[in-house]
C-alpha cells in the first residue's frame, strides 16, 4: 500500500486550547494520532480552503477524503500494523456507531 509523503489534514481552527471544536475534525485528528501517521495539520476557517471544499479533508496527493469511514479504512490499509478497534466486541462496535450517530444528531447541531 503506497502512502504519500506529503499527507495533510485540513481541520477547523482550534479554540479554547482544543485542537478543534468541530466533532468531525476531532475524529479525523484522533485517527491520525492513533495511527501515528506523519500528517501535516492545516487549520482553516472555511471549507473553501480545502481541496475537497469540505472540512475535515485528508489529502495524500493522489487521494482526497472527507468521509470519516473512508478515512478510517484508508488509514487501516495504510497502517496495517495498527488496528484501531481490535479489542472491541461486535456489541461494543455497534454501540460505538450508535453513540457516533447520537452525537451527530444531537450535539453537532447545538455546536453549529
Amino acid at each position: 500500500f503506497n502512502i504519500g509523503r506529503n499527507m495533510a489534514l485540513y481541520v477547523y481552527s482550534s479554540f479554547f486550547d482544543l485542537p478543534s471544536l468541530d466533532p468531525s475534525s476531532l475524529q479525523f485528528l484522533a485517527v491520525a494520532r492513533f495511527c501515528a501517521a506523519d500528517v501535516k495539520i492545516i487549520t482553516v476557517e472555511n471549507a473553501s480552503s480545502t481541496p475537497s471544499g469540505l472540512v475535515p479533508c485528508f489529502d495524500d496527493g493522489n487521494v482526497i477524503i472527507s468521509d470519516f469511514e473512508n478515512f478510517v479504512d484508508y488509514m487501516r490499509n495504510a497502517h496495517r500494523e495498527i488496528v484501531l478497534d481490535y479489542e472491541l466486541t461486535d456489541e461494543q462496535r455497534t454501540l460505538s456507531i450508535a453513540y457516533s450517530a447520537l452525537i451527530n444528531d444531537k450535539l453537532v447541531p447545538a455546536l453549529v
